[in-house]
């Protein structure tokens, strides 16, 4: 398998989500149904920057 199709398939799903933990964490914490208060939102964010 060529790795530098699966590290660029890696590199782009990390972004993504990243960006979608970063700047929606209420909308997935809803959708997840996870209770959206301030500690979820806070770990949701620290998440994203791990990614």
């Amino acid at each position: 398998m060529n790795t530098k199709i699966v590290m660029s398939a890696s590199a782009l799903f990390y972004f993504i989500i990243g960006s979608l933990l970063s700047f929606l964490p209420n909308e997935i914490a809803t959708y997840l149904t996870i209770d959206d208060n301030g500690i979820t939102v806070l770990f949701l964010q620290i998440m994203s920057a791990l990614f």
